[in-house]
């Protein structure tokens, strides 16, 4: 079943393009379609993890992380997606996968950023090697929620630095995620019923490839209200800063390159709720 904040998503995009000539003037066609495969070494466990990327004839780009052997093929051979009007590529609808619509959706949303003057609260930069950047942001990430030992924390995406990291803060920890091969991490369970872990938190990291496994909405749904929320985002980095508008408290979003490639600088912008 399709979530309801992605359809929400995906039909603002396509509005927009079809009625702002500004937006729809300036993107006019994809120029590209890029899928990549990388690993990385946590504790000598090695994983795979593919992810698409496209870019836009205005030069704008989206992500989107899956946690499958991404194959698209189909978009590159079957439906020549490159070159193609944007306006086409959404009349094919689920023709398309959703891995290439949501990095599609993504690069749109990088032009209504930009028109709605949507700005970060801060922006970080790490430089370095992989490992080191990867501890840096989840030191980073776990310090936005100020976590004390009184705190029940939640973490929906079982990424170790991250896990590490809320550890170091102290608080009674609980790991959610639907697509991990281990059955625990730091001695602590990984359990699949995300609802009942985020129901009995105080605090919870929310991976932003819940977009992806389309469980965002229900995710939300289920949150309690006192509770304080922080989305991390590479998947929908553009999309991100508007989960704001809907039960995230904290959103942290990070663009290609991530802090997974070697000497390059990779780039975190933080977007807080009002209060």
């Amino acid at each position: 079943m399709a979530d309801n904040l992605w359809q929400e998503f995906k039909q603002r995009a396509h509005f927009v393009c079809n009625s702002d000539m500004e937006i729809g003037g300036a993107i006019l066609e994809l120029l590209g379609v890029f899928s990549f495969g990388v690993t990385s070494s946590v504790s000598n466990q090695y994983i795979y993890g593919p992810y698409v990327q496209v870019q836009l004839s205005s030069g704008a780009e989206g992500i989107c992380i899956a946690f499958n052997n991404i194959d698209i093929s189909n978009e590159l051979n079957t439906l020549r997606l490159v070159g193609k009007k944007v306006l086409d590529i959404f009349d094919l609808g689920e023709k398309v996968s959703i891995e290439v619509q949501i990095a599609l959706v993504d690069a749109i949303y990088h032009h209504i950023k930009i028109k709605e003057k949507l700005v970060p609260s801060k922006s970080v930069e790490f430089l370095g090697l992989a490992k080191q950047k990867s501890f840096e942001r989840a030191n980073y990430i776990a310090s936005l929620l100020n976590i004390s030992q009184k705190d029940k924390v939640a973490v929906v995406g079982c990424v170790a630095p991250i896990v590490k990291s809320v550890l170091n803060c102290g608080g009674e920890l609980r790991i959610a995620d639907l697509h991990s091969l281990y059955s625990s991490l730091y001695n602590t369970q990984i359990e699949k019923d995300t609802a009942s872990v985020v129901k009995w938190a105080d605090k919870i990291i929310l991976t932003g490839n819940a977009l992806w496994s389309q469980t965002i909405t229900n995710i939300f749904d289920v949150i309690q209200p006192q509770s304080v929320v922080l989305v991390y985002a590479m998947t929908a980095h553009n999309i991100a800063p508007y989960y704001i508008n809907y039960r995230a408290n904290i959103v942290t979003a990070e663009s290609f390159p991530f802090y997974w490639f070697n000497n390059t600088i990779s780039k975190i912008n933080t977007f807080a709720k009002l209060r």
